[in-house]
């Protein structure tokens, strides 16, 4: 049964990061089915609890960034990567959010660059978080970790 689920969860994040690249968006029903799928494995997995305290804090601090950055996270980005806490619980979704944050880096890094080499300006693009999330989430399920 874990094994479905992991693969019906990489599907749902695949799924948003297309449409988050496409349509700047994720939809609701994606982070919702990640969460129940999630919770089903904490359930089988006796780990509810670490898996919903995840969840919160993931929720807590993402909505604080919030004030901190305007132009940051979307709340459908907030919302997945809650649903995401729920699924992979801790310690797991601090690779989630290392590896996210690595890749992001790295790409944003190669746009400045790319954009000056073209004489452009880079001022004001976003790039899509959730395809960065849909490659962590695929390198933490094959077992690559830093925490």
């Amino acid at each position: 049964m874990i094994e479905i689920i992991k693969i019906v969860v990489l599907m749902c994040v695949l799924a948003a990061a297309y449409i988050d690249v496409k349509q700047r968006e994720v939809p609701n029903v994606l982070s919702f089915i990640i969460a129940l799928l999630g919770l089903a494995r904490a359930i089988a997995q006796h780990n509810v609890i670490n898996a919903l305290l995840t969840a919160l804090i993931v929720l807590i601090l993402l909505l604080l960034s919030l004030k901190i950055v305007h132009n940051g996270l979307g709340f459908g980005d907030i919302k997945l990567l809650s649903a995401l806490g729920i699924y992979a619980a801790f310690p797991n979704i601090l690779n989630i959010f290392l590896f996210t944050f690595v890749f992001f880096a790295l790409s944003a890094i190669a746009a400045v660059l790319f954009n000056r080499a073209r004489r452009g300006s880079f001022k004001g693009a976003a790039l899509p978080v959730v395809p960065f999330v849909a490659a962590a989430l695929i390198l933490m399920e094959i077992g690559v970790t830093i925490v």
